[in-house]
């Protein structure tokens, strides 16, 4: 028994069908508008009911219009869409998430870890976790297996995060410090999704203050 077969009266979850062969489009396409399957080397064929839930993290509609991926199939996919920002966009989901997969390999590997160090929580939330969902749970799984306890220390995570710390150019000039620091506070606000008050404690600064400086700079209508 196949998993269509196997998920007959449920639900099937194909990640990555934006990786499936044109052949393997065309034998899905014919189990969504045919509902019927055939076993490999059986004559008879069965009749299944399956609702499918897919994802990607490819634009498909680029890859239908690349040739890469059927058109129809699309659109039968492509009842309800939704669409999930990048990690790095969701800052206030890191560490619920990070809480989420620590308790997992707690149970997991039979370790008693308690949390996160503070500094270690501002190392997640500063990251820009090209890696996505899969980096954090490998990451805190990692942080897990080497950290001895009772938190996870800053010197448990990989170094990449001990290096996330953007040096400046001068390459094409020196810019003045107030303009520096307009930079990063709006790159901070969009990226903990327009969370003010989220960014003031971040940025060490009271909420007025961060409401001050965004009127100084003509941003605040840009954010409220």
């Amino acid at each position: 028994m196949g998993l269509i077969e196997s998920a007959n009266g449920g639900t099937l979850f194909l990640d990555e069908v934006g990786e499936l062969s044109p052949s393997m489009q065309t034998k899905l396409l014919r189990v969504i508008q045919e509902k019927q399957i055939r076993r490999v080397g059986d004559n008879n064929i069965k009749d299944v009911d399956v609702r499918i839930i897919s994802a990607t993290n490819k634009d498909l509609e680029a890859a239908v219009e690349a040739g890469d991926f059927r058109q129809d199939l699309y659109y039968r996919l492509n009842v309800i869409e939704l669409k999930i920002p990048p990690l790095r966009n969701r800052g206030e989901d890191i560490l619920p998430l990070a809480r989420c997969f620590l308790s997992d390999f707690n149970e997991k590997l039979g370790r008693k870890i308690t949390g996160f160090n503070y500094k270690t929580a501002d190392l997640l939330l500063n990251y820009d976790w090209p890696g996505n969902i899969r980096q954090l749970a490998n990451t805190i799984e990692r942080a897990v297996v080497l950290s001895p306890g009772p938190q996870i220390m800053p010197e448990d995570l990989p170094e990449e995060f001990h290096q996330n710390i953007t040096k400046p150019s001068i390459n094409n000039g020196i810019k003045p410090l107030n303009t520096i620091e307009k930079d990063y506070i709006v790159s901070v606000l969009e990226t903990l999704n327009n969370n003010k008050a989220l960014t003031a404690k971040k940025l060490g600064m009271s909420l007025a203050t961060l409401y001050r400086k965004l009127k100084e700079y003509d941003e605040l209508q840009n954010f409220d």
